[in-house]
């Protein structure tokens, strides 16, 4: 099992990390960069794409913020509230993959210690709150009812 290595220490980035980092970095949540369009630009196949954002992420600590749905893809976390949200997003996708692993193994000790870590997601709750208001602006700017289904 492939273990993750949580040293800090900076090692260079491969050429391919840094076409795809060229490519992030250049985005804010308002210009996002779909994964097709890195996979298109960079020559690479979904899961090798998935993986250069993860180490970006994880070996190089890029602060990489990625939005679900529609639209959808990545970009570059500059400012303290952009950060949070990434991280949050994270916070979020981690806890969701360690409880589905716990039911998998149906082991209520591990569900159990998993609830205390959401007592500590008050990220989890700023994320949320930035995203409602982000949604409120939009709405605003387009002269739409944010409460209207």
């Amino acid at each position: 099992m492939n273990q993750l290595s949580l040293t800090f220490d900076p090692k260079p980035m491969t050429d391919t990390e840094q076409q795809v980092f060229a490519l992030i970095e250049l985005r804010t949540k308002s210009t996002l960069i779909p994964l097709a369009d890195i996979k298109a630009e960079v020559g690479l196949s979904q899961r090798k794409a998935l993986a250069v954002v993860r180490s970006l992420r994880l070996e190089h600590g890029k602060p990489i913020g990625r939005r679900k749905g529609n639209p959808n893809g990545y970009w570059f976390a500059i400012d303290p509230d952009d950060i949070a949200e990434a991280a949050a997003g994270l916070f979020s996708e981690g806890l969701a993959m360690l409880t589905a692993a716990a039911r998998m193994r149906n082991r209520r000790d591990i569900l159990k210690k998993l609830g205390q870590l959401s007592l500590d997601a008050d990220i989890v709750v700023r994320a949320r709150a930035l995203r409602d208001a982000a949604g409120e602006v939009i709405c605003r700017q387009s002269h739409l009812d944010p409460h209207a289904a």
